[in-house]
């Protein structure tokens, strides 16, 4: 039998997917704290290439960033936006595929990153839900980092040796605790 969470994620998932920003909707309501995954497409959003001065929407200039971000990482040269153009066009995915050897895949964050996809998780609030409380503590062993070092948090060994596991493990999907990956919680207590 389905829980109360498990049944609103199902009926949330159902709408989920007739939007036309949501590029992946995965529905996982038998986990121990139900889930709706989606992978969204924020260039879908209405009202998401605005005229809001010369500089565009904010949001989708963040995605050019990352886009280019990643495709130096790759080694793919990609010119800014014209000035004034608001959206952002990734390389293909073909061009970043070609900068790995063909018996490696590129890696997996980074082509949702290339095509400028938000990967996002929506649960609701229950008995079984543990996410406000690993938060607050996951947010003072930063802040206890950051006073102990006195640097910001991207500045302190913890956080660093975090993002580089964070990143190793999903780029070899095991980052997904409902398919038997560690989620970020888990890491933070075993650093």
């Amino acid at each position: 039998r389905t829980s109360s969470n498990g049944e609103r994620v199902l009926l949330l998932a159902a709408e989920l997917e007739r939007q036309p920003w949501a590029v992946q909707v995965k529905a996982i309501p038998t986990a121990s704290v139900p889930v709706v995954k989606i992978l969204a497409d924020p260039s879908k959003l209405p009202g998401a290439v605005s005229s809001t001065g010369s500089d565009g929407d904010w949001m989708l200039q963040q995605h050019h960033m990352a886009a280019q971000a990643a495709a130096t990482a790759a080694g793919i040269h990609t010119p800014p936006p014209p000035s004034g153009q608001t959206g952002f066009s990734p390389p293909p995915l073909t061009q970043v595929q070609a900068a790995y050897p063909p018996h490696t895949p590129p890696p997996w964050r980074g082509a949702d990153v290339m095509n400028g996809l938000f990967s996002l998780d929506i649960t609701f609030e229950g008995p079984e839900h543990g996410g406000l409380g690993s938060t607050a503590y996951s947010m003072d062993m930063v802040q206890e980092a950051c006073r102990e070092t006195g640097q910001p948090p991207e500045g302190t060994p913890v956080v660093q040796v975090l993002m580089v596991l964070k990143e190793l493990l999903a780029q070899r999907r095991l980052n997904e605790p409902f398919s038997g990956g560690l989620s970020s919680y888990a890491l933070l207590l075993l650093v």
